[in-house]
């Protein structure tokens, strides 16, 4: 973790840093925050995020008045006091309290790059234990009441899977407790409608684009979960982990069981836009 932290528009030892005992992230975790990646110590797509963070507080009452241009600038320096190129960066919003103002933070992680071998030969989903609703209010957002998607990642880590995928009383397929998810079948790219309640991914947005600048036919739609293991491909995406192969859904194998085209194809071409951006 970070010795540095940002916090209300100073940067201080982490040590030092306090929020209040009364405010409502702390009590009902009622708040929101994002997590990107920065690349060469700039952060990617930070507009995206914040207007994905921007939506859901306004969705939810939260004061929001964050500058762009000028937050960016604050994060690059985080970075260069932490002497951390790459990280994952944690942004938290919280709500605050009547007597108390909201907050602002961003705290940073190491973030060592994954094995290429775990890319070659794809990774192992899960099935969540439970299904999820499609109702609630608080699907879609990234929000601070996150027990439920913490509970479904440490069932993955002890079955040593990459991810949980959350299926609705329907059996359709919705989202990963921390990625999105794309499924390749003759030929054709599918991912989970928006209309499921899920979260809008900036990498899924990135990888449905990358996929149009390719030619490859992409559809947002309803996902039973019998075409997840008719597929021909699978992937999740993250801002962290990219686009990341998957060759087996618990005991399944996905495919040949082999990592196909179109995941490492849309890998390269992800890290290519971040070479252009800046990185």
């Amino acid at each position: 973790m970070s010795r540095f932290i940002y916090i209300n528009g100073k940067i201080l030892p982490a040590s030092e840093a306090r929020i209040s005992v009364l405010d409502g992230a702390l009590l009902h975790g009622f708040g929101l925050f994002e997590t990107l990646r920065a690349y060469n110590g700039i952060p990617f797509r930070l507009g995206e995020h914040l207007q994905r963070m921007s939506r859901s507080a306004r969705a939810f009452g939260i004061p929001y008045a964050i500058h762009e241009a000028s937050f960016r600038r604050d994060i690059v320096k985080l970075l260069a006091a932490n002497h951390m190129a790459a990280a994952a960066v944690r942004i938290t919003l919280t709500r605050g309290a009547e007597s108390v103002g909201r907050s602002l933070i961003v705290t940073l992680r190491d973030l060592p790059p994954l094995a290429p071998q775990r890319y070659a030969s794809g990774e192992k989903l899960i099935l969540a234990a439970w299904k999820r609703s499609t109702s609630g209010p608080l699907y879609g957002h990234k929000t601070l009441n996150y027990l439920e998607n913490i509970l479904a990642r440490e069932r993955a880590e002890r079955l040593r899977a990459v991810d949980v995928i959350f299926t609705d009383a329907n059996n359709r397929v919705l989202e990963g407790s921390a990625t999105n998810l794309f499924l390749v079948r003759k030929g054709i790219v599918a991912t989970p409608s928006l209309k499921g309640c899920i979260l809008p991914g900036v990498a899924r947005k990135i990888v449905i684009s990358l996929c149009r600048a390719e030619k490859i036919p992409v559809r947002e739609r309803a996902i039973p979960l019998r075409d997840l293991f008719a597929a021909d491909e699978i992937f999740v995406t993250n801002a962290l982990i990219e686009v990341m192969p998957v060759s087996s859904i618990g005991s399944m194998r996905v495919g040949t069981g082999k990592v196909g085209p179109v995941a490492p194809l849309l890998l390269q071409r992800y890290r290519e836009l971040v070479s252009r951006e800046g990185s």
